[in-house]
């Protein structure tokens, strides 16, 4: 070969990746060599482990720690009363916070939702108000329940988002005030001022669920479920378009 068609064939694409693959040759086998011990890894357990690292830190740690230890130190009041309830209540405070942080719609009717659903509970299940009370059995109340608080949900969002803004957050100021006046002046359905008080639960798997700690573990449980689903949510495509609306309603709108 001559030098005038060596340098053709070294200016070219595949003289140039000739090249490239012979300086790179022996850190490869160097690496072949240390690896050649090691088992395969699997796909799916490197995915998990590789999101682990990713998401949890130091402080995930501690706090989920404490939280499980919480039950051990604390008193029953504050376990059942004060950290029960705020992990329930954390929850609907989180649908508000996924709402108006990633969609850029305030909304004051979680509250108003979340009611309706306990109000169902208490109505449907068993509770003091025995003249009121249906007594269903629980996995058939809490279905029900949770059903028609979501389809009272979607009719409120399919009113609040025909508006934006200030209008949004009024309209559902005014369904939840209205909701409360008919709660506290309907004493046939929803027992007045008074409300209904001390609602069973039931007894699964041979556990009293309004114990402090077993009440405590349950709001937990969910209140973790709701927060690493919102997690999940605002990676999906649809998590992604809510935050394009918030940020761009009207480019959204064109795509």
């Amino acid at each position: 070969m001559s030098a005038a068609n060596w340098r053709e064939a070294m200016n070219s694409g595949a003289g140039r990746r000739a090249m490239v693959a012979s300086r790179q040759a022996p850190a490869l086998r160097a690496a072949a060599v240390e690896t050649a011990g090691t088992p395969p890894a699997q796909p799916g357990t490197s995915r998990v482990v590789d999101a682990i690292r990713r998401n949890v830190r130091l402080r995930h740690v501690v706090v989920i720690v404490a939280l499980l230890a919480y039950p051990a130190f604390a008193s029953p009041f504050f376990t059942f009363q004060i950290a029960g309830q705020a992990l329930a209540l954390g929850i609907i405070a989180l649908s508000l916070s996924f709402l108006g942080g990633y969609g850029g719609m305030i909304s004051l009717a979680q509250m108003t939702v979340a009611g309706i659903a306990g109000y169902l509970i208490a109505i449907l299940g068993t509770s003091a108000s025995e003249a009121i009370s249906l007594g269903w059995p629980w996995f058939v109340a809490v279905p029900v329940a949770i059903g028609v608080a979501t389809v009272i949900g979607t009719l409120i969002g399919w009113l609040s988002v025909r508006t934006e803004g200030i209008y949004t957050i009024m309209i559902t100021l005014a369904v939840g005030v209205a909701f409360q006046y008919l709660a506290l002046q309907n004493y046939s359905v929803f027992n007045g001022f008074q409300g209904h008080q001390r609602v069973y639960p039931p007894t699964v798997l041979g556990i009293d669920w309004r114990s402090p700690t077993p009440f405590f573990y349950l709001s937990l449980a969910f209140a973790l479920a709701s927060y690493f689903l919102v997690k999940y949510a605002v990676r999906t495509p649809f998590g992604v378009a809510l935050q394009g609306i918030r940020d761009n309603p009207r480019r959204m709108n064109s795509l």
